[in-house]
């Protein structure tokens, strides 16, 4: 099984869109599952990130 950082790399290589990998210290698998101040984070993070790329490509398309 691909190690997740090769998998990412691969898709950065032939993706034009914007390719995030994040690696999360002392997580385990799954940690988000439950709620906890670091998932909430992650939660915002990817929020963010998400609402920036729709952003940019709204404003690259004249909407």
């Amino acid at each position: 099984m691909p190690q997740p950082r090769t998998v990412a790399d691969a898709v950065r290589e032939r993706s034009a869109a914007p390719v995030i990998y994040a690696e999360l210290p002392d997580t385990q698998h799954s940690f988000d599952l439950f709620a906890s101040v670091r998932a909430r984070a992650e939660a915002n993070a990817i929020e963010a990130f998400l609402g920036r790329v729709r952003s940019q490509r709204a404003a690259a398309s004249g909407r």
